[in-house]
């Protein structure tokens, strides 16, 4: 008489005599050893008198094992349904449903905020100057390659049609010039668009204390055409706010600023992210003005201290424009790697104060 049992290892059947039930057996299909179990009895009526116990989960054991066709991971083919998809599914949905839900705008304190500023650019200062500088350069020396390349082929294209005298020539690369400028301008965009978001997405990730490298700074894909389609909308409106003596455009940025935020940490669509973020702005009005107003200001004050600079190495040091451009480029960078660095840490823990994290 034989009996069937699976393989403890590969979970396939097979038979093997009952005569060396309690041996251990060699599988033919994974060439494992697995023990051959001992009969049990048959029970014949319902008195229960047998002195083994039954296990309900004996029924179970002969479930030939296979592959997820979905995950690949091990599933009982007598159940028919993968746990492993099915837990996936409810994280899925339970990370939705939390997605969806508004989020209500915390209270942010002055002073907390500018107190865990300070205690993480002390804790990741030098990763936080790292990734102020890596962006500022290779954002800086790409647009300017661009800005160069294209401008050479465009020059090119013009002096060369000059040069053969073909009026057709020289009319076809006059009207290149316009679609040349437009091409300077749509990579630059770009070009900055990618490094400010990879920028917030750092900070954000050192206020949510991860462990990171600077390399997590070009890891934007997910969320990039977003928020450059956001950033056009809100630049169209930033424009249109300043040429109405300059108080509209001041008034949106105050409103507007965390929806890069929003697009990295909700995963939001691009106007959504726009319309959720006065919702955030909402019941900490002073306390923003207090963070956010200095920083603009010292923003605007960066902007202008760099004639001061270049006016103060050519009238006070008497250095040539060279020699005063290369010294003003080189100090300015320096104290916005320091400030710039230090201001969207402020920015990325205000937004984690108000949505509780």
């Amino acid at each position: 008489m034989s009996i069937e049992f699976s393989c403890s290892h590969c979970h396939k059947k097979f038979t093997a005599s009952d005569d060396i039930t309690g041996s251990r057996a060699n599988c033919p299909w994974c060439n494992s050893f697995s023990l051959i179990p001992e009969q049990k009895q048959e029970i014949n009526d319902c008195s229960f008198d047998s002195e083994e116990p039954i296990f309900e989960e004996d029924e179970f054991q002969l479930g030939e094992m296979v592959a997820c066709p979905v995950c690949g991971k091990l599933m009982d083919l007598y159940i028919g349904t993968c746990q492993a998809c099915v837990n996936e599914k409810t994280i899925r949905k339970f990370e939705d449903d939390s997605r969806d839900k508004d989020w209500k705008s915390g209270k942010v304190s002055v002073s907390t905020v500018f107190f865990r500023s300070s205690q993480l650019y002390r804790k990741n200062f030098g990763s936080c100057v790292s990734a102020c500088f890596v962006c500022g350069f290779l954002a800086y020396f790409l647009t300017h390659t661009v800005f160069y390349f294209i401008g050479f082929i465009l020059a090119g294209g013009v002096v060369g049609a000059v040069v053969s005298e073909n009026p057709a020539l020289v009319i076809l690369s006059i009207l290149l010039v316009p679609g040349g400028i437009a091409l300077i301008l749509f990579v630059s965009s770009l070009l900055f668009c990618y490094f400010l978001l990879g920028f917030q997405s750092y900070f954000l990730k050192v206020v949510q204390t991860q462990s990171l490298g600077v390399r997590e700074i070009f890891k934007v894909g997910p969320y990039f055409w977003r928020m450059y389609l956001s950033s056009m909308v809100l630049t169209v409106f930033f424009l249109v706010g300043f040429a109405f003596y300059f108080i509209p455009g001041m008034i949106l940025i105050f409103y507007c600023w965390p929806y890069a935020l929003l697009i990295i940490d909700r995963d939001l669509p691009s106007i959504s992210s726009i319309t959720e973020a006065p919702k955030l702005i909402k019941g900490n009005m002073k306390s923003l003005a207090i963070i956010l107003l200095p920083i603009m200001c010292l923003a605007f004050a960066g902007m202008q201290s760099t004639q001061i600079i270049f006016d103060f190495c050519e009238q006070v040091l008497y250095l040539t424009a060279d020699q005063s451009d290369y010294l003003t480029f080189g100090v300015t960078g320096i104290i916005g790697t320091f400030a710039i660095s230090f201001g969207m840490l402020i920015l990325a823990v205000t937004y984690a104060e108000m949505t509780g994290q």
